[in-house]
């Protein structure tokens, strides 16, 4: 007797290979020297946010919602203070993605390039919400928003995103 729906499968509870803990360091210190480097090169590449591709990515490696709480908070106060804006907004901002990383993270730990590059998406989208009302409530400074980059700014990040989960994941250095 075939219904035509299929049963859910339960969430597999794989474990994940842990990021040995230079990566940790390194990546988001690179992530801010660049974005520090780049936008004063060049000030339209200051709209890249190097910082957050190279946090989220380490937040999904996280186990708990505490350490990418408390990652987004350390690496988001640093790109504060290189970023020469109101000092908390981007702590802010990456804490909220942090907690939200390790909740949905596992429901998307998939190999499969485009989920991953939705759940990218769907959290620069959510930076920049977030970022957004923060600026607007904290600062009282409100920005005109131009739907078109935005869009084409998720896509970029989406990217980047994937590629740097990817050399992530081929890394050889996991414990």
């Amino acid at each position: 007797m075939s219904t035509g729906l299929r049963a859910v499968p339960e969430l597999e509870s794989k474990p994940r290979t842990r990021v040995w803990w230079p990566w940790f360091i390194g990546l988001p210190t690179v992530a801010l020297g660049l974005q520090t480097l780049l936008s004063t090169l060049e000030p339209a590449l200051a709209l890249l946010n190097l910082p957050f591709v190279a946090t989220f990515n380490l937040m999904l490696w996280c186990r708990s919602a505490a350490s990418a709480m408390l990652l987004g908070a350390l690496i988001g106060c640093m790109h504060d203070g290189l970023n020469h804006g109101p000092v908390g907004l981007y702590g802010i901002v990456y804490t909220i993605c942090g907690y939200l990383a390790v909740r949905f993270g596992p429901y998307f730990w998939h190999r499969r390039a485009l989920e991953l590059g939705l759940l990218f998406a769907a959290a620069y989208a959510t930076h920049e919400f977030v970022y957004g009302l923060a600026r607007s409530f904290l600062v009282t400074e409100g920005g005109e928003t131009n739907l078109a980059l935005g869009f084409v700014l998720t896509a970029l990040h989406a990217g980047a995103g994937l590629f740097v989960f990817t050399m992530l994941n081929k890394a050889d250095w996991k414990l």
